[in-house]
């Protein structure tokens, strides 16, 4: 997480709260099903946050569902490469 909030604060992004998924298998499960998506939602479409920022390959960016989210929510999402261990960089 810390890595993540340096990427967000390099670019002058306020961060606005943490939000962990723990995901249990390799493939996370559909964002209507992880128990942390109606936080975001709640924090991206009440104008409390413009972004997300995740570690790559934990929300799916291809998903027209979220593309289309994001787009008319004017927001951003912004994905942070992970390490070889799984954690952002």
């Amino acid at each position: 997480m810390a890595r993540l909030r340096l990427h967000a604060e390099a670019r002058d992004w306020v961060v606005v709260d943490e939000v962990v998924d723990q995901k249990s298998t390799a493939a996370p499960p559909p964002l209507g099903l992880r128990p942390n998506w109606v936080k975001v939602k709640a924090y991206v479409g009440s104008g409390q946050a413009q972004g997300i920022v995740a570690t790559a390959h934990t929300l799916d960016a291809s998903d027209p569902t979220l593309t289309e989210w994001l787009h008319d929510q004017h927001a951003f999402l912004s994905e942070e490469a992970p390490t070889s261990a799984g954690t952002a960089r």
